[in-house]
């Protein structure tokens, strides 16, 4: 079995997004977006790997593939949380209307995205033709979702209930994000949304959590990043302070987020705690254009990790320090 330390790589060929970063049963998983067969972006997968220490990692067999009719263009990004000593896998499922004729891993126009679960007992073995549950199906309401863009969902646990925050677009003129919340983590029912003018025109791979009692939003704002006259990245990886009330559903974020990154190296940030209650994020780093010289994206697409400890001062304002471990 292949070893990777510190940096997660697919065994080969294309890797991106960081997916169900969980602590489970006394080891951590990690899934990533994989595209097994070519060095370059195609109809996803979810690859796996597992650690001891989150610096030495071992690779596990494909975990989820498409097998549905709602999933047949990839198993898009999602999250992982514990049930009942079970691992809950929630992902994006993406479908075109319609393939290129030349490259059937490529929309041809519009495409479709709907929300889907999958339960595993152990954590290593995904049942893909029969354990899937399409949890949120295709939406179709403009002034409620997005039925091209919304996806992603990030999943946790508060106070006995499940919530879950999807990243989205209204009218692909602004970001917004979309919270469902749930008694069982299969049911689940529109909370509220949140669309905010300063973040994009599509906000991916967004996620909220709790540092020193201060709740904390990250997300992906995609959004054209110029060097003079030169667009240098389509989207970046930001971060703000959140207000959620979980009695109304309400969400506020700040006006404006900060960058995690200058630059969009580092993207598709997803966070959980590790044993020792530590918040850790990871995140894919990525390069705009392949290395001169380099086979394959595996060595110019990678996954990192950062460990947060914010300190917060005020509501309002808040210092921040990032370790590299």
């Amino acid at each position: 079995m292949r070893q990777d330390f510190l940096h997660l790589k697919a065994p080969e060929n294309w890797i991106n997004d960081p997916n169900g970063f969980i602590y489970f049963k006394g080891r951590y998983h990690l899934f990533y977006q994989h595209f097994p067969y070519a060095p370059m972006w195609g109809t996803m997968y979810w690859g796996h790997a597992v650690s001891d220490d989150l610096v030495h990692w071992s690779h596990e067999k494909i975990a989820l593939f498409p097998t549905k009719d709602y999933d047949r263009n990839g198993v898009f990004s999602g999250s992982a949380v514990e049930k009942d000593g079970k691992m809950y896998l929630y992902y994006t499922a993406n479908r075109y209307l319609k393939e290129q004729d030349e490259n059937i891993h490529v929309a041809d126009g519009e495409y479709e995205e709907s929300q889907v679960m999958i339960i595993s007992e152990d954590g290593f073995h995904f049942d893909n033709w029969n354990g899937k549950k399409q949890i949120i199906p295709v939406i179709r309401d403009d002034e409620t979702a997005d039925s091209m863009d919304t996806r992603d969902p990030k999943v946790w646990e508060e106070n006995g209930v499940y919530y879950m925050i999807l990243g989205s677009t209204y009218k692909h003129e602004i970001g917004r994000v979309i919270l469902y919340s749930s008694k069982d983590g299969e049911n689940w029912s529109y909370l509220s949304q949140c669309r905010m003018k300063n973040y994009g025109y599509v906000i991916e791979c967004p996620d909220m959590f709790e540092v020193d009692g201060q709740r904390i939003f990250t997300g992906c704002p995609v959004t054209p990043v110029r060097c003079g006259d030169k667009i240098e990245y389509e989207a970046v990886s930001g971060y703000c302070l959140a207000d959620f009330d979980t009695e109304t559903g309400r969400l506020e974020l700040e006006d404006n987020y900060s960058l995690i990154d200058y630059g969009g190296d580092f993207y598709a940030q997803q966070t959980n705690l590790d044993k020792d209650g530590r918040r850790v994020m990871i995140g894919w780093i990525r390069m705009p254009e392949a290395v001169t010289g380099m086979k394959s994206s595996k060595a110019a697409v990678f996954l990192s990790k950062i460990v947060i400890e914010k300190k917060m001062r005020e509501k309002k304002s808040h210092s921040q320090q990032i370790k590299i471990i």
